[in-house]
Formats: structure tokens, sequence, C-alpha cells
């Protein structure tokens, strides 16, 4: 469901784009536009690198949070403050170490606080290091976060400071560095004021060996937070639970959301009411005469809020194991091929899933494969035969059997399914004809059903 809710809850779940009221209400904007961005897949496996750009299209400076979380149950990685001055874009790429994990890597002007070394900045498992699988591997594939944390004053000296000279480069990066710009910290006065949106960002999966790469747009949640949100490098803050507390009835009113680190009672946050969807519908091909394959990226960038405590919170039913490292969640799949004819309830994933039989995702960010083909590469990935070379598939979330509420006490509107995001991957492998690598990669974002029930 997309939302700013303003005119109806229909409107909403179609993913209109909805412009700002001053009801201040967090919505996935379908123009691509905001002040969060949530990148569904980054990879370093099996000879993949992942570009990451994020624009300011805007003429105020940001200050904003770049956070990498990895695949399994999204605990933080690496994070870091990006200084984008007005028109400004950072560009960046995650690529592998020599001992399995992760690191970023830029040559980017941009000021950032920490700073990146010239030789990338490894990610490490501090956070997760007590589960069953602490290993530095686990780096080596997750999503990203970019959240504006705040704006940056014209003419401040923050603004002198990270704007770039007619060289390209910044005139003080150093400005940055161990200032304290929160609210009523020393540095914020004059600097930084409470942050808007006017950021944009994609990805691309790139593996040069077998010549081919994929780009997909980040989601981009507008009016998120009107509040300066600045934290300091290698803080877990600001996250998405500091976004923007509303949501809306069918006839297009406004209620608000308790506040979900405080209640802590199975209620939704914002973020998770604007991505839930209760299907996700999207196309695949296997066609061996023309080495094609698919898989699929599944992502639950709200997860962690839920599954890390016991019992789970709804929409989620299963609590993180810390020692299986998974917590899974059934599916049912349904698909078609070309020609409307139709295989369903019966389709699982192989290997099966910890939880038994069946269909289920156990990751925050999962990789799912058809026939085999597995074109990403995911060490974490699942496969599902399918016995049409070509087709589209429906994979319902709604056998979870939970709902959650906005405000029960407000409001009897509630949510089905799952907050989602993610997309297809489809390869052509030719090999190398004429001395040339011939191999073709594109993506597709998983179309979505609308999950508002009253």
């Amino acid at each position: 469901m997309k939302k700013k809710l303003l005119s109806t809850a229909i409107a909403a779940g179609l993913g209109m784009g909805m412009m700002s009221t001053a009801a201040q209400a967090v919505y996935v904007n379908a123009q691509g536009t905001g002040q969060a961005l949530l990148y569904p897949y980054y990879s370093a496996e099996n000879g993949n690198d992942t570009y990451v750009q994020v624009v300011n299209t805007s003429d105020i400076g940001k200050v904003v949070k770049v956070r990498f979380l990895e695949s399994k149950n999204s605990q933080e990685v690496l994070d870091f403050n990006l200084y984008l001055s007005p028109n400004d874009v950072w560009a960046g790429a995650v690529t592998a170490t020599g001992n399995g994990g992760a690191k970023i890597v830029t040559s980017d002007n941009s000021c950032t606080d920490g700073t990146i070394p010239s030789g990338g900045q490894p990610f490490v498992n501090y956070q997760y290091d007590g589960d069953g699988d602490s290993s530095i591997e686990r780096t080596a594939e997750g999503h990203i976060e970019i959240i504006g944390m705040a704006d940056i004053v014209p003419a401040s000296d923050l603004d002198n400071a990270i704007t770039h000279t007619s060289q390209g480069v910044p005139a003080d990066c150093s400005f940055t560095n161990g200032k304290d710009f929160a609210v009523g910290g020393a540095n914020a006065g004059g600097n930084v004021t409470g942050s808007t949106g006017g950021l944009y960002g994609f990805s691309q999966l790139v593996n040069v060996e077998d010549g081919v790469a994929a780009t997909m747009d980040a989601t981009a949640l507008a009016d998120f937070s009107t509040n300066n949100l600045w934290s300091g490098p290698g803080s877990v803050q600001p996250d998405l639970t500091d976004a923007n507390t509303s949501a809306v009835l069918s006839d297009g009113t406004i209620v608000p959301f308790p506040d979900f680190q405080d209640t802590n009672g199975g209620e939704g946050d914002p973020v998770s009411a604007v991505l839930m969807t209760q299907n996700i519908l999207n196309s695949y091909v296997v066609d061996p005469a023309i080495n094609a394959g698919t898989d699929w990226v599944v992502t639950f960038p709200t997860k962690g809020l839920y599954v890390n405590q016991d019992p789970a919170l709804a929409p989620f039913t299963v609590a993180w194991d810390s020692t299986a490292s998974d917590a899974c969640e059934p599916v049912s799949l349904s698909y078609w091929d070309r020609e409307e004819q139709q295989i369903q309830s019966s389709v699982e994933f192989s290997p099966p899933p910890p939880s038994g039989p069946g269909a289920a995702l156990c990751y925050e960010a999962n990789v799912m494969t058809f026939n085999d083909s597995n074109v990403i590469g995911s060490s974490n990935t699942q496969n599902v035969d399918v016995a049409y070379t070509a087709g589209w598939m429906d994979m319902a979330f709604d056998a979870t059997g939970q709902a959650f509420a906005t405000n029960p006490d407000a409001s009897n509107l509630t949510f089905n399914g799952l907050p989602a995001i993610g997309y297809s991957v489809v390869k052509y492998t030719n090999g190398s004809i004429g001395g040339v690598v011939r191999n073709y990669m594109g993506a597709s974002t998983h179309k979505e059903t609308p999950s508002l029930a009253q």
C-alpha cells in the first residue's frame, strides 16, 4: 500500500503520486524522489559488484545517513554520514574483500564522516557476532537504507564547507568531522534545519566477468519526517521508526499510528504500512533454448522491528532464531505459463526452509531462483521448480494469517500481508561469440496487490 494518504485508501493502494499536506504522512512516492531511500539488494558474491548512487535534486544541501544491512536479519554492517551539496551526486560500489566479506569503495569527492579510505571500508559483523552464523561472509549480501537527516542552511559555514568548488571538490570536508549537528547540539544552530525530500537513488548489480548488469531504482519514502534527525557516524539512529506517524481511513481521514518504539504491542509502524502488500506478482523465463534464467529478490526492510523478540509482532509470525539464523515466513505460490495454464498450491522450495516442507522466506533480503538458474549467485538462495519455461508467478503473503492495525482505538483500519519490496532479474547466457561476451540481464520491479482492509 502506498501512502500519503490524501484522497482515498484505494488511491493510496494503487500507488498514485500524491502531494504533501500539513499532516505530514509518510508515503511511497511513485515519482521516485523522497527523503528516505530503500535499496532492495546488494551483493558482493560470486563476482558481483553493486554500484550505488544517490542524487540530491534540491538546491539545498543534505546530510544523509548511509546504512548497509546484511541480508539475514538486517543487522547493520556499516554506516556513515554523507554531506550532499546542492544538486550533488554520490556514487560508490559494494565489492568483495579477500576474506569473503564486502566493503564499500568510492572515488567520489562528496564529504563523508567517517572517512572512507582509498582502498575501501570493510563491512563488519559486530551486531550479529553472537548468532549461529556470525561469519563475515554474511556481510556479502544485504540491502541499503539512505535516510535524509537534515537540510543544510544555505550560505552557512557547513554549506560553504561541503559545497564543491570549480575544481569539483568540497571546500573543506574536515569541517564535518567531530561536529554535533543534532537538535541542541553545539554546531546545529545556523547550520542545519529539519529534513525535506528531493533525493532519488538506484543501484546496479554488475558482474564484469559475465558481462552483465541490472539496474533497479530505490523505493522513495516522501514526507518521512520534518525533524532534524542528525545522528553521528557509527550510530544506528536514525532508523525507519523515525518516520512521521499517520495513516488514513478509506474516506481520506488521516489518523495517527501509535508510537511503535514505545508501545511495542503488535501495532504497525507507518513505514511498514506504506510497504504492505498481500501478493507479489512478476514474470519469469527459464527457457533452456535461449539459456534464460530468473531470480526474484524479495526484501522486508522493516522485518527486524517485528521478529527480534519472542513472540514476533504482527504482521510477522515467526521470531528470529539466532541459533539457526533465520525467521521463516510461509508463502503460497501460484504460477501460469503464457497461455493461461496454471499450477498452484503444491509449489515448494528446495532445499526446504528450516521451518519444514513448503515455501517460506526466511531472511530480510531473500533471493528465490527458478529451476536452479541462480543468475545472481546468492549463497542464501532457495529454488522453486516450475513446469513452464516462461510465464508469471503470484506469491501470496496472506497465508501468514496475521494483520496489524494503525490504531484500533481510533479506527478499524488494518493491513494484511507483509511489508515488501524487490524485483526480478532475468539473464540470457550466450557465452563468448567471436571473442565477445554476449550475455544479457535485466530487472523488473515487483507488482503488488493492495493490502488495506477494514
